[in-house]
C-alpha cells in the first residue's frame, strides 16, 4: 500500500478529531489498522490514538513501540500518537520518557528521544522545564541512530530557547 506522506498528514487531523469525539471506538479502530502490519495503516492508527489525551493512549503507544520495527511508524507513534498526551498529561509523559531512557530496549530509547524531540518542537507544549530536568540525567546515547535523535533534541531546544541551551 503506497500512500503519499502528504496524504497521511492531511488525513491525520480529521482522524484525531473523530477519535476525540468518539473515544470508545478509537482504540478498536487503531488496533485494526495496526494489525495489518503495513506502514500506512499503522501511521493512521497513530493519528487516531493522537486524538486521545489519556494515559491509555500513552500505554498503547508504549506497547506498540516495543514491537515496532519501522522507524517511520515509530516516529509517528512518538509524534502523532502522543500529540494529545503531550499537552494533557505532560507529567505522566515525562515519567514514561525517563523510564524509556532507563529501559534495556533500543526501541524504547528511540521512542524516548523521538518524544523528547516532539515535545521541544511542539509550540503548544509548555513542559520545557521538565524536559530540561529529564535531559540533565539522561545518558548520552552511544549508537549513531540514537545519537542523531539526541542531537536533534539539543538542536531543537537551542532553536526554541537559545538561552537555556
Amino acid at each position: 500500500m503506497e500512500v503519499a506522506p502528504a496524504a497521511l498528514r492531511l488525513m491525520a487531523p480529521a482522524l484525531r478529531a473523530r477519535a476525540a469525539a468518539a473515544p470508545a471506538s478509537a482504540f478498536p479502530a487503531a488496533e485494526a489498522l495496526w494489525a495489518t502490519g503495513i506502514r500506512e495503516p499503522q501511521s493512521l492508527a497513530a493519528a487516531i490514538v493522537g486524538g486521545l489525551a489519556s494515559l491509555h493512549a500513552l500505554e498503547w503507544v508504549e506497547v506498540h513501540a516495543g514491537a515496532c520495527r519501522d522507524d517511520v511508524v515509530l516516529a509517528d507513534l512518538a509524534g502523532s500518537a502522543l500529540a494529545g498526551v503531550r499537552r494533557a498529561e505532560a507529567a505522566a509523559l515525562r515519567e514514561r520518557q525517563a523510564a524509556w531512557l532507563a529501559a534495556r530496549s533500543h526501541r524504547l530509547h528511540y521512542l524516548a528521544w523521538m518524544t523528547l524531540l516532539d515535545t521541544v518542537t511542539d509550540s503548544l507544549s509548555a513542559d520545557v522545564p521538565g524536559l530540561l530536568e529529564l535531559l540533565e540525567g539522561a545518558p548520552v546515547p552511544r549508537t549513531p541512530k540514537l545519537r542523531r535523535a539526541y542531537e536533534g533534541v539539543l538542536a531543537a531546544l537551542a532553536r526554541r530557547h537559545p538561552a537555556e541551551a
